[in-house]
């Protein structure tokens, strides 16, 4: 089974462990400690859309992506109840090309999404992640 029928299969049972109800204390102390000035915003696997409400909560006009259609719903009803404006798509961000979203650029073994002048924050929860990127060191401005 491919990554993304397992997430959806997982939010349609309700088995997501890594959803904690509100937005990541590491984004909250990397936008507010940097301080990041409000822009557009692209959460990629956005999920339940904590992270993308509270960054539009902040100013920031977001746009949560994820490929599990039940997390997109919940993201939407979600930003109605806090009376926030996010965009939330259902889309395969490595296979689909999103409408006001910079195209995907593969770098090697890299997918980059940021414009110039973009601000890319990365979050990674994998096995080895803090040995990969770890918040805020993984913060940087692209330029290209």
């Amino acid at each position: 089974m491919a990554d993304k029928d397992r997430f959806k299969q997982r939010y349609k049972s309700g088995d997501t462990p890594w959803h904690i109800g509100k937005p990541d204390f590491n984004l909250i102390q990397t936008v507010t400690a940097t301080p990041v000035t409000p822009c557009k915003g692209l959460e990629i696997g956005c999920g339940t859309g904590d992270d993308s409400i509270w960054l539009s909560q902040q100013g920031f006009r977001v746009v949560g992506i994820d490929a599990s259609e039940v997390a997109i719903e919940k993201a939407k009803s979600k930003a109605v109840e806090a009376n926030v404006k996010c965009t939330f798509i259902v889309s395969d961000i490595l296979t689909s090309r999103i409408e006001g979203a910079p195209p995907p650029r593969r770098t090697g073994s890299r997918v980059r999404f940021s414009g110039a002048g973009g601000l890319v924050l990365v979050a990674d929860f994998g096995r080895n992640a803090c040995k990969r990127a770890c918040w805020p060191q993984t913060r940087e401005r692209w330029n290209d």
